[in-house]
């Protein structure tokens, strides 16, 4: 619409550029769409030409520095300095001078005339309100300025008239369509100027006549009207979004009105106001539009991240260059964005909306995590920083145990890397190694697990989280979460504080009956009972026996050689008869593998070879002077046990270690042989048979003794189920119980016997 209040210049030449001119930077009429925001929630885009008008009314109390008023002076250098001269003081029309100035081919006029003076009227680029005087020659002495200021008058009057007219008339408000059509046109030749009460024409008078004619004549032979049609809600919100296309090309007052949504239930309206011409046209062309309105017309739901981002101004510029290069308009009512296009379908937009508008970043945070996000530290700090490092393109919250962080498509991997480094900084994993024994270990995962973790509960507020597995305990959090729970952890799990017993199963059946997996379902039922962990390992077997080794169907067979491998087969020994069943090549290839020599203490290994039917034979070389035959013996016993589970052996066979070729005492290799086997069975999870085979040719104090120690540490005459151990003895297999004190482990040991006494009745039906 018209202002009535201030100057403005409108001519057929120079209109768009006076009019795109806004805050002293030109802007080309493309450009010039803005987005803005009222208090309500609604966006609306206006015009170019509404722009301009907005800002011409502001510069009535800031001076304008577009060329908003006509020329008001005249610049000219004179004695060295620059000179300036108010228009009227020279006695010039400033509307006048200002058509002259407005088209080149009327200055390049007026120039001729003050060609014979040496001087030129010029443009100033940068102020649009001044003119200049260059003086091709010599220098500007006031009788000259004077002569100039005189020809300019004459040709300003013979060449141009200037006519005024009231603006009283409201229907000049509504004229500005008509005008600026009238200006635009190629045929127009006259400039207007409006002030606060008159309208001025300047021109050739031919051509005022065509202006008064023409348009003037149209203007004052219309009225002025009010219009209105109703809308219901989505045909509302499709026109706030374009209506400014409206107004663009018909001048009317055109506004949207849902204040009377509540009293004409629901339907909104649309008011005209104008030249009655031009109303008629505004409705037609709304209608038009309505009738196919859907088809350009989408809503999109906003969750509340990106309705928080909306109110980012840099946001707000990205989305409305996307959806402008898509030849579209947008709103947002509430939590709902709404799209539409004048030119556009839905297929042009669609795919940006619901792909590409924001990106969501979704992160199922643990309890430790959602502590550390609400903590002061990223909200305080880490968060704002974010923000200002993406230009505040990214709101992030913080739903349930959900992390959500919306932004803008161009800054998801520095927000995605700033989550994830806020995080690797503040959160540090450390794993407390279980430094107990591994019954211990179960009570904790087990029976005390519980109690561990409401106690490390209290560390919560330190930002720790913990869990208990198989490799120790998982501390993740902060530095001092982390080191206050591990002292509290070295306190509580502490060998010290734990009670341990272990009993020994008088008989395989026992264990057979205890390792039956329906029996281990019934002992955990027990151990959560009695807050005990119980644990059944079974031994392997022992066998002593008469015999000849040589003949043993087992993985490895155990032989006492002498230092010369090649004279060990000497006879009446167990190495005989091993060679001898082995043949040539099997003595020849333990010779080529020892170098016909060996030390002592040390085993030699030999594939199983001729009838043998062993996998290996285990060459031992004892000693033949030790301080003790029993920790000699011991010794090498033990070294061929661990080496055969090393292998991956289940079966072996000792003879009477030591008492063949080296003549050691019966007892003492008695001893040293069975206090290795029952070491060893302690910590052995794959030997499961050992035989002890003594020789057909072995003395009669060897036999007696060997016989004397196996019976007095297999225990077999056991009257109990479950026997206190005795070191050194050599039993079927042990049961453990393990519990923080001895009365939990009493009652476990009562519930064992009464389950062992079932069992036995049951087998016994």
């Amino acid at each position: 619409m018209i202002p009535r209040d201030c100057p403005l210049i409108w001519t057929h030449a120079c209109l768009n550029a006076n009019l795109q001119r806004s805050n002293g930077k030109m802007a080309s009429r493309e450009t010039m769409d803005v987005v803005s925001f009222s208090e309500s929630g609604y966006s609306s885009r206006f015009s170019s030409f509404e722009s301009q008008l907005s800002t011409t009314l502001t510069s009535l109390k800031n001076p304008p520095s577009c060329k908003s008023h006509p020329i008001s002076t005249i610049e000219y250098h004179q004695d060295g300095r620059l000179q300036s001269k108010n228009v009227e003081e020279a006695g010039l029309d400033s509307k006048v001078l200002s058509h002259v100035l407005s088209n080149d081919e009327r200055l390049e006029a007026l120039n001729v005339n003050l060609k014979n003076l040496k001087l030129r009227l010029e443009k100033i680029s940068e102020n649009v309100s001044g003119v200049l005087i260059h003086v091709e020659e010599g220098t500007l002495e006031n009788e000259k300025l004077e002569e100039m200021y005189k020809i300019t008058q004459k040709y300003c009057q013979e060449q141009f008239k200037k006519y005024d007219y009231s603006l009283d008339d409201t229907r000049f408000s509504c004229a500005d369509s008509k005008l600026k059509k009238f200006l635009d046109g190629s045929g127009n030749k006259v400039s207007i100027f409006f002030s606060e009460d008159k309208m001025s024409v300047v021109g050739h008078n031919e051509d005022i006549v065509c202006f008064r004619d023409g348009i003037l004549t149209s203007v004052l032979h219309d009225e002025v009207i009010t219009d209105s049609m109703n809308l219901d809600e989505e045909q509302f919100l499709y026109l706030n979004i374009t209506h400014f296309q409206i107004k663009r090309k018909f001048s009317v007052d055109f506004e949207l009105e849902d204040k009377t949504c509540l009293e004409k239930n629901g339907i909104c309206s649309a008011r005209f106001r104008g030249l009655k011409e031009d109303v008629v046209n505004a409705k037609r062309e709304v209608r038009g539009r309505l009738e196919k309105y859907d088809k350009h017309f989408l809503s999109r739901q906003l969750n509340n991240n990106e309705r928080l981002l909306f109110l980012e101004k840099r946001v707000n510029d990205h989305i409305h260059c996307e959806l402008k290069r898509r030849n579209c308009s947008y709103l947002v009512v509430k939590d709902i964005l709404y799209v539409a296009s004048e030119t556009q379908g839905v297929d042009s937009f669609k795919s940006y909306l619901e792909n590409a508008l924001f990106v969501e970043i979704k992160r199922t945070l643990c309890d430790l995590e959602r502590t550390i996000f609400l903590s002061d530290e990223w909200v305080n700090k880490k968060y704002p920083l974010l923000r200002n490092n993406t230009r505040k393109k990214v709101i992030v919250s913080v739903f349930g145990n959900d992390l959500v962080a919306t932004c803008l498509p161009g800054v998801r991997e520095q927000v995605e890397s700033s989550l994830e480094d806020f995080l690797n900084e503040k959160i540090k994993l450390k794993i407390v190694e279980w430094k107990c024994a591994d019954d211990i270990k179960e009570l904790c995962l087990s029976v005390k697990k519980e109690e561990i973790m409401e106690m490390l509960e209290s560390k919560k507020d330190e930002m720790v989280s913990i869990s208990l597995k198989d490799d120790g305990v998982h501390l993740r959090g902060t530095d001092i979460g982390i080191n206050s729970c591990q002292a509290m952890l070295e306190s509580t799990i502490d060998d010290r504080k734990i009670y341990r017993t272990t009993f020994t199963a008088s008989s395989e059946a026992v264990i057979n009956q205890l390792s039956n997996p329906a029996t281990k379902q019934r002992l955990q039922e027990i151990g959560k009972k009695t807050r005990c962990v119980i644990n059944v390992k079974s031994h392997c077997k022992i066998i002593l026996k008469n015999g000849n080794i040589a003949e043993e169907d087992v993985d490895v067979i155990v032989n006492s050689v002498h230092t010369d491998t090649n004279f060990c087969a000497r006879p009446s020994t167990v190495a005989k008869a091993i060679f001898e069943k082995g043949g040539t090549d099997f003595q020849n290839k333990l010779v080529q593998k020892t170098s016909g020599r060996m030390e002592y203490g040390h085993i030699a290994v030999t594939e199983g070879g001729g009838n043998l039917r062993c996998k290996a034979v285990y060459h031992a070389c004892f000693d033949k002077t030790p301080t003790s035959q029993e920790e000699e013996v011991r010794k090498i016993a033990k070294m061929c046990l661990e080496k055969a589970a090393r292998d991956g052996f289940t079966t072996l066979s000792f003879p009477a270690l030591g008492t063949g070729v080296y003549n050691y005492s019966g007892a003492e290799s008695a001893k040293g042989l069975f206090d290795a086997i029952i070491e060893f069975s302690d910590t052995n999870l794959l030997v499961k048979k050992i035989d002890i085979v003594l020789f057909e040719c072995a003395r009669q104090d060897v036999r007696e003794t060997y016989q004397r120690e196996y019976r007095n540490r297999f225990c077999r005459d056991s009257t109990s189920a479950l026997i206190s151990l005795n070191k050194g003895c050599i039993t079927a297999g042990n049961v453990t119980i393990v519990a923080e004190n001895k009365q939990n482990i009493d009652n476990a040991r009562k519930e064992l016997e009464n389950l062992l006494t079932a069992l036995s009745t049951e087998d016994q039906q």
